[in-house]
């Protein structure tokens, strides 16, 4: 019975001990787990947006010292469009009016030479074969005009006139000289079956005329 009582005692005791190491612990022996920090740096990126896809928002280009890149144009600027044939034909006509061309060589009568021919009827034809300036002439054959008031253009237009038999002369007498001296222009004769009779050109001073002879067998 003694050996019962002890046993109990025993046990009794073993539990207080028990009870005071776990009481102890939760007061001064805890042992505090702290939770791991996360040392990884979170970087948040920012989306990319396309800015051409934005109303009102064009993308630029960066140099390398932060400016703007301009656009480099490979289109010609609107001073080399323009027709650089009037700024030559005003040099030239400047130095022909400050006494630089000598125009007395356009002051005389010129002969275009002569032809033969059998054909009834004569096409003559000119036009101003160089800067069309409003060059006009008179055409005459045999003194008897036939045109009086012809303007020179880019393009031939002239006269049919009938011919008659023996020696004719034909004279193309300059009106003007338009903007640009002298009186320019290219003549061609055409018999009645087109062929070429006479191709010539001249260069006259107001008043003074081309002649060309035209013999009919």
């Amino acid at each position: 019975m003694k050996s019962v009582y002890l046993s109990i005692l025993f046990l009794l005791v073993c539990i207080s001990v028990s009870v005071a190491q776990v009481t102890d612990g939760t007061k001064s022996g805890n042992l505090n787990i702290k939770a791991e920090e996360n040392t990884t740096t979170t970087t948040t990126v920012a989306p990319k947006v396309n800015l051409s896809l934005l109303p009102g928002k064009q993308p630029t280009t960066q140099s390398n010292f932060g400016e703007e890149k301009k656009e480099i144009s490979m289109l010609p600027q609107e001073e080399f469009l323009k027709n650089t044939g009037d700024k030559v034909v005003n040099k030239v006509n400047k130095s022909l009016t400050e006494g630089n061309v000598d125009l007395s060589q356009f002051k005389r009568d010129q002969f275009l030479g002569d032809v033969r021919t059998s054909a009834k009827k004569l096409k003559i034809v000119c036009r101003d074969y160089q800067y069309v300036d409003g060059d006009r002439i008179e055409i005459a054959l045999n003194d008897t005009v036939v045109n009086a008031n012809m303007l020179l253009e880019g393009k031939f237009k002239g006269v049919v006139v009938d011919l008659p038999v023996g020696l004719n002369r034909i004279d193309f007498t300059a009106l003007n000289m338009g903007s640009s001296f002298p009186n320019t222009a290219e003549l061609i004769i055409f018999d009645d079956n087109e062929n070429v009779l006479s191709s010539t050109q001249w260069n006259l001073y107001t008043g003074f005329k081309a002649t060309i002879v035209v013999v009919k067998d």
